[in-house]
């Protein structure tokens, strides 16, 4: 046949979105002081502590989606972060109402993003996830590629991406963990433990660096015996502040890890933020991670409110920097894929028999012929009377020379069909039948024409001419309230 197959490759569980751009690319620059783009490879976008967007701001909420979504290829943006606190009170529905579609746009976009639940989206004391699951939850992303795991309708997630020769992996826990949030984190980082970790939590890191509790007890219990934790990122405290705590992993007293924890919420300034975000450039060339801080609603990058601006002999050490590769301990790597098979199931039009006006329930069979031993593939096409269609996977049998068929491995056969079924012979007139191509990789047909919808079946298959030699194959189709159907299916 001539013609092109379309495939997905993938090395692995997760999600690898194609490059938007590259370094080599001529894009246009947002901002006269963005990174150029030939000197990084891929971006994350990093948001955090939106209360105030959407309770009364929506129009930087909406500032910093124009521009992930317009910058996606331009800076080959590859996920988005948020930090929790989406909205400001939990219990007012027009704030939920308002970040609904900001982030309905991401969804429609297929831009990968992750959320979590921050005290003002839970009640703070109460901490009450209903509101947050039903606008947030599983539902809402568990059809993505990139999404891996849930802890309770997502009040935990863990996102997985491969990005830059990088495989990585984003646990995001949300407000107040507990000992079962923390094994259920520690058991997510244990079984993917080749991916470089980023950890999202709403609160981790205090203004002066320092950790609370909850926050300690997260370094020690999850950060300190998972290897594969590389970065700690949080908002829910007023600033922006960087740590690094240091980790012997291999047990000879020489510390081989650093774990780098970055807070970033502006939410003090005027406006609550004046929609400032992070753009993370990773640049493997230079083996760095270069951190910017711009605001698409003021474009301008960093800044100017005093609090933010120190230390004084260093006023940007918190809002633009660089971080080495070494220190997240991060190392690109190229990725082949190789195989020593591969499988095609090529559908035809030719087709072992039809069978119209199915009694329910009904056990139908029918006569194949086929010309020499070999692998036989075979499928069944059903339809019903409100046009509901079924086409079964394709199913394979072998055929040999003393005239027996031995089964291919498919799941266990159903008891024979009754003696009185009735039975099509190919080459007859309607209903007809036709059958399969043998040998090789498995193969079925294309859909045959519609039947009355009473309740048909048509057994369907690809084909050589059928000839005097004979396997029989049984089909037993139960209709269910003349919607649903159950096929299954014996061989002798």
């Amino acid at each position: 046949m001539n013609g092109t197959v379309t495939m997905l490759v993938q090395h692995s569980e997760g999600f690898a979105g194609a490059p938007r751009s590259t370094r080599d690319s001529v894009v246009p620059q947002a901002h006269a002081e963005d990174v150029p783009r030939s000197e990084y490879d891929f971006t994350l976008a990093w948001e955090s502590d939106t209360q105030y967007y959407n309770a009364q701001y929506m129009q930087h909420q909406k500032s910093i989606h124009d521009y992930v979504l317009a910058e996606r290829d331009n800076k080959n943006i590859q996920y988005l972060f948020h930090m929790g606190d989406i909205v400001d009170a939990y219990d007012q529905m027009y704030q939920w109402e308002n970040a609904d579609p900001q982030y309905a746009r991401l969804d429609q976009a297929g831009l990968p993003y992750g959320v979590l639940a921050g005290n003002h989206d839970v009640g703070h004391l109460a901490v009450d996830y209903t509101n947050y699951g039903n606008y947030f939850g599983e539902a809402r992303v568990a059809g993505n590629p990139w999404y891996a795991a849930s802890y309770e309708n997502s009040r935990g997630h863990v996102d997985l991406f491969s990005t830059g020769g990088i495989d990585f992996m984003v646990l995001s826990m949300g407000w107040d963990p507990g000992d079962k949030e923390i094994a259920w984190m520690n058991e997510q980082l244990k079984r993917r433990s080749d991916r470089v970790a980023i950890i999202n939590l709403h609160e981790f890191m205090l203004t002066t660096g320092g950790l609370g509790p909850i926050p300690q007890r997260i370094l020690d219990e999850v950060a300190a015996p998972n290897p594969n934790v590389r970065m700690i990122m949080s908002g829910h405290y007023h600033d922006a502040f960087q740590r690094t705590d240091s980790f012997d992993d291999s047990g000879d007293g020489v510390n081989d890890r650093t774990v780098t924890s970055m807070l970033f919420d502006y939410q003090g300034l005027a406006e609550g933020d004046l929609g400032y975000l992070r753009l993370m450039h990773f640049d493997n060339a230079s083996q760095l991670m270069r951190v910017r801080t711009y605001s698409p609603s003021l474009q301008d990058y960093n800044s100017d409110e005093a609090s933010l601006m120190e230390p004084a002999d260093d006023p940007l050490k918190y809002q633009s920097f660089d971080i080495s590769y070494e220190q997240l301990g991060i190392m690109p790597e190229g990725r082949s894929l190789s195989t020593d098979s591969f499988t095609a199931e090529v559908l035809t039009d030719q087709i072992i028999a039809t069978k119209e006006n199915i009694a329910t329930p009904a056990c139908v069979s029918a006569d194949w012929q086929v010309t020499e031993a070999g692998q036989y593939s075979w499928y069944v096409i059903t339809r019903d009377t409100h046009g509901g269609v079924d086409r079964s996977v394709v199913h394979r049998f072998i055929a040999v020379n003393e005239g027996t068929v031995t089964p291919a491995p498919t799941p266990a056969p159903t008891p024979a069909p009754s003696p009185t079924s009735p039975a099509v012979t190919p080459g007859t007139e309607a209903p007809t039948a036709t059958a399969p191509t043998h040998g090789g990789a498995a193969s079925g047909a294309t859909e045959t024409p519609a039947v009355d919808a009473a309740s048909n079946g048509v057994l369907s298959s690809t084909g050589v001419e059928a000839q005097p030699w004979m396997a029989w194959v049984g089909l037993a189709i139960i209709l269910l309230g003349g919607a649903g159907m159950i096929i299954k299916r014996q061989r002798k």
